[in-house]
């Protein structure tokens, strides 16, 4: 496999890395300074460049190896701007700030070796241009954070001329068995099961009766979590350990979203098993943290667990 030089080798950093290194160094460098300090500095530096190497090599190995092969191996690409897009999409959502600076700039500058000088087929169905947008950081015009959009091509036309029925009426109406959530599938099936409303109630009932999982409350828990989470984030930027732009994203919607409680039947387990035999299948229950108040910094831990995750024996 080629490597491009946004990629990690085994002993050498990208160049926007060094070059920051030796930037700190010289800011440091007194007036006048002697052959020892120099010396020292220099050591300094060099100790560095190998503890942020190290740590890379610890956080983002992986994942830039997986991203890269991506890159090399899918042949679909109508451009390189699909490679753009998805290297700019992974360094905006893995990687630390300044790291992403510098790779971003990698990125940018090595493709058109690796791909050529914006190629384009003439076979090719679709071909949308690729525009670089406006700075992604908070100094106006900063371009070292060029933010890729491509637009889609609109789904086609219908032909039959007669508009596809809804769902959402059915599911308003309280006599309707579509459940509340139809067009869930089950992952070991794929299917959307369609259940009366009463016993997809009564199964929900039935867990939320086990206590060793489940708690009656007063009152939601949600809007006061809101509250202590963003008094939190706050003084972490007023001790400039996030930035302002970091702080937003963290807090995340407001309103916060309620989280909600909902079921995926389990149809696949033998029908004389189920809690009510061949009618209502148990359900696994699922409480959705999309949109609420801790969903920012989920995802944020995610990215340091995943890593760990997929080592375990059980990861699929």
């Amino acid at each position: 496999m080629e490597t491009i030089s946004f990629y990690l080798s085994d002993n050498q950093l990208p160049p926007g890395y060094l070059h920051k290194a030796r930037t700190l160094t010289d800011t440091f460098i007194p007036s006048g300074a002697s052959d020892t300090t120099l010396a020292a500095l220099a050591t300094a530096s060099s100790l560095w460049i190998q503890t942020s190497h190290q740590i890379l090599e610890q956080h983002y190995r992986e994942e830039i190896s997986h991203k890269y092969t991506i890159l090399y191996n899918t042949p679909s690409f109508p451009d390189w701007q699909e490679a753009w897009y998805l290297g700019v999409t992974w360094a905006q959502k893995l990687l630390s700030e300044p790291l992403r600076d510098y790779l971003l700039q990698d990125i940018r500058d090595s493709l058109p070796k690796f791909y050529g000088n914006w190629p384009t087929r003439d076979n090719s169905p679709f071909q949308p241009p690729l525009t670089h947008c406006q700075p992604h950081s908070e100094d106006e015009g900063d371009t070292t954070l060029p933010r890729a959009h491509t637009s889609r091509p609109s789904p086609p036309p219908r032909t039959h001329g007669h508009p596809t029925p809804g769902r959402y009426p059915l599911k308003e109406d309280s006599t309707s068995p579509l459940p509340e959530s139809s067009n869930t599938t089950t992952p070991e099936t794929n299917i959307s099961p369609i259940q009366q409303r009463t016993t997809r109630t009564l199964e929900a009932e039935r867990q939320l009766q086990n206590t060793a999982f489940y708690q009656l409350i007063e009152r939601p828990i949600y809007l006061r979590s809101t509250a202590l989470i963003k008094r939190e984030l706050l003084q972490m930027e007023r001790k400039n350990l996030i930035t302002k732009r970091q702080r937003d994203y963290l807090t995340g919607d407001t309103p916060t979203r309620r989280r909600c409680f909902y079921l995926l039947p389990k149809i696949h387990k033998d029908p004389s098993t189920w809690p009510l035999p061949f009618e209502t299948p148990p359900g696994r229950p699922i409480i959705s943290d999309c949109g609420s108040e801790t969903y920012g910094i989920s995802q944020r831990l995610d990215i340091h667990l995943r890593p760990l995750a997929s080592k375990h024996n059980s990861h699929l």
